[in-house]
């Protein structure tokens, strides 16, 4: 027996000759793994960083299907390395099918997903629903609040219609936004209320519609600072709107979810607030303790179907004109 390198996985073993075909024809069959192909002299090739010939079982997931057997969704495969097909069921809605997302694993740790092609062609409706959306008045809020109108969802606007420092009062903002849904032949009402008076922000949606399934918070201003310079004013009024914000107007809202054992809560959150962004530790903080909030929440209302999620959305609005250079920023698509 002589000592001889095998390659695979990177670890060095102690390997008899490479053998004959007469050798190999009598010998015990090697278990498949690191380092042996699932097939019979077929190599595999690597699929993980630092590990050469890996083999991989063919199972239902990865068992490719003829073109003549109908599927609900495409077996999908966006690399040219051999992909895993990972289903996944999702309680979206009553109608949602399972979805089939298509991971590559290869040298390069890439991650290619695919949605099924089935559930994007069944759009969430959210017909009977009540949500409502703070900041509605523009940019992202404006966004929401019309997405879900367009799905059937009856819409409280709330806006203050201040500017991004949160200076100002004026009803135009929520007011554009609901003639807007209107038009379109969906149900809307506006909300002027500060998000600091959270219950007369969900009295509104209450009295016009009689109940509240969906509290989208995403008002938010700005007062950015260096961390010197900071003013105990442009600490606490970022805390007041986002984070204290978010918890007077979900706060309101709980009861009235719990009593109906149904409630959907966003809590809008950000990249800042994860990584940190130079002249906004105020914001930041606030930012980060909205993941905390809804975290908790999220354990909170899991008895009563209360579910709370949190967004670190990444867009350009008047808010973010002093953060994000205009001019990377795609054209905005017309009315």
């Amino acid at each position: 027996m002589t000592q001889r390198q095998v390659k695979g996985c990177g670890v060095s073993q102690l390997a008899s000759p490479a053998p004959t075909a007469r050798s190999r024809k009598n010998s015990p069959r090697k278990p498949s793994g690191c380092g042996s192909s699932s097939r019979r002299g077929e190599s595999r090739g690597p699929h993980f960083p630092g590990c050469q010939g890996s083999p991989r079982r063919r199972t239902w997931r990865t068992r490719r299907r003829p073109s003549s057997q109908k599927l609900t969704g495409r077996w999908l495969s966006s690399c040219p390395r051999r992909s895993r097909l990972l289903p996944v069921s999702r309680r979206l809605n009553p109608g949602a099918r399972s979805a089939c997302f298509s991971v590559c694993l290869c040298e390069r740790e890439c991650v290619c997903v695919s949605l099924q092609a089935g559930l994007m062609a069944s759009p969430l409706r959210f017909d009977g629903r009540v949500v409502l959306v703070t900041g509605a008045g523009g940019g992202l809020g404006r966004a929401y609040a019309l997405a879900f109108a367009e799905r059937g969802a009856s819409v409280v606007v709330n806006d203050l219609g201040g500017d991004f420092k949160g200076v100002g009062k004026s009803s135009l903002a929520a007011d554009k936004v609901v003639e807007e849904i209107r038009r379109k032949g969906g149900k809307a009402v506006a909300s002027y209320d500060s998000v600091e008076e959270g219950e007369k922000v969900v009295k509104t949606a209450l009295d016009a519609f009689g109940k509240i399934d969906v509290v989208v918070n995403n008002a938010g201003i700005l007062r950015d600072r260096s961390f010197a310079r900071i003013s105990d004013e442009d600490w606490d009024i970022i805390h007041r709107v986002h984070l204290r914000g978010s918890f007077q107007v979900t706060r309101a809202a709980w009861e009235h979810m719990k009593k109906q054992k149904y409630g959907r809560i966003i809590m809008t959150a950000s990249a800042s607030g994860i990584y940190g962004n130079f002249g906004q530790a105020n914001y930041s903080a606030a930012k980060l303790g909205l993941v905390g909030l809804a975290n908790s929440l999220a354990i909170e209302g899991k008895k009563s179907n209360i579910y709370c999620n949190t967004v670190a959305p990444s867009a350009g609005s008047r808010m973010t004109q002093t953060v994000i250079p205009q001019e990377t920023l795609p054209p905005a698509p017309e009315d």
